[in-house]
């Protein structure tokens, strides 16, 4: 059977290592650096996981750059949530004070 967790993996720019059994080969993208392995080797799956660790750290050292989704959409959030401050303070400046009527007694 296919998987959800490879389309999230990929999503995340994840690679994947995964066995041959179901639908999961069809998923899995080669050419993007995931690996496949034959069921029940223990010993190849071990060096599929090592060899696309050790691609992935490769990756990472040659363009000295590590991105993390979660901090870059949690600094859009921000971003997005100063314009919208900002948007509501030059609205409410464009608004005329509001005048206090005395005569009205508050509810008790």
């Amino acid at each position: 059977s296919s998987s959800s967790i490879i389309d999230l993996a990929h999503k995340f720019n994840k690679p994947v290592v995964a066995t041959t059994v179901g639908g999961l080969a069809e998923q899995v993208d080669e050419a993007a650096g995931d690996r496949l392995v034959p069921p029940n080797n223990a010993d190849l799956l071990a060096q599929a996981i090592v060899e696309v660790l050790n691609e992935r750290k490769s990756a990472i050292k040659t363009t000295n750059e590590v991105k993390d989704p979660i901090s870059d959409i949690q600094a859009e959030w921000m971003e997005i949530a100063t314009l919208h401050s900002k948007i509501y303070d030059e609205l409410l400046a464009l608004c005329p004070p509001q005048k206090e009527n005395s005569s009205e007694s508050p509810t008790q």
